[in-house]
């Protein structure tokens, strides 16, 4: 079994919101939302940073990393609950 997600709406910007209900494959739903508070791309050998927030339970911060290196892309992340 697979578990699905049905977007309602993805503002990916500062202050946009991210809303999602993510669908187990025993058939629970669970809603999901999400403010942007960082997008910053990656700029030449630069990393993307992009923070959000998620403003449903459980409260959570998410840092997002990713930069290149040279065979793919690095993606660190820390979440603070």
């Amino acid at each position: 079994m697979v578990g699905t997600n049905t977007v309602q709406r993805c503002d990916m910007r500062p202050g946009g919101h991210w809303v999602f209900d993510m669908h187990s494959p025993d058939g629970k739903t669970y809603p999901n939302e999400n403010v942007f508070e960082t997008i910053d791309p990656p700029q030449g050998s630069q990393p993307g940073i992009f923070v959000l927030r998620h403003i449903a339970q459980p409260l959570f911060r998410l840092t997002l990393r990713v930069q290149a290196d040279g065979t793919g892309t690095k993606v660190d992340f820390v979440q603070v609950l």
